[in-house]
């Protein structure tokens, strides 16, 4: 039993890690690009990036709400919200369609650009995951009705 807590707790600590070191960079890169695309500006890629801007602002807003969920549900994401789930699938689905938009045409527009500087996003939500279903839907400690 001891191994297991502390697998959760490293686990966790690894998790927070990569919030600090991946998560946080790209939200704070993000709402930069976001404040600077609304300015006005001559710039020919703007509508493109800042489209793919405010898809990917309310990904990572999806991502902090799933990962405030996971951690607040005991580390998985059985019970999330929906609209967080939602959410964090429009960033994931913004990142795969600029990979797939970049290796197919050898060129980067500009949301694709920006779904691109998501990936990181990919690495503590992959983590998320695996924790969750390496979870047990139930505690196994607890004696189950044929025992009784």
């Amino acid at each position: 039993m001891g191994g297991s807590t502390w697998g959760r707790g490293a686990g966790a600590t690894l998790l927070v890690l990569e919030l600090l070191l991946l998560a946080i960079p790209v939200t704070l890169l993000d709402g930069f690009g976001l404040l600077v695309l609304l300015q006005p500006n001559d710039h020919p890629d703007r509508m493109p990036m800042l489209v793919g801007t405010v898809l990917a602002s309310i990904g990572l807003l999806g991502f902090w709400w799933l990962t405030g969920a996971f951690l607040l549900n005991g580390l998985t994401l059985r019970g999330s919200p929906w609209g967080a789930r939602m959410g964090a699938g429009l960033g994931i689905a913004l990142c795969a369609a600029s990979l797939m938009f970049g290796l197919l045409f050898g060129r980067l527009t500009g949301w694709a650009l920006v779904g691109l500087l998501g990936l990181p996003i990919l690495v503590p939500l992959a983590h998320m995951l695996l924790a969750s279903w390496q979870r047990p839907t139930r505690d196994e400690t607890a004696p189950s009705h044929s025992d009784r």
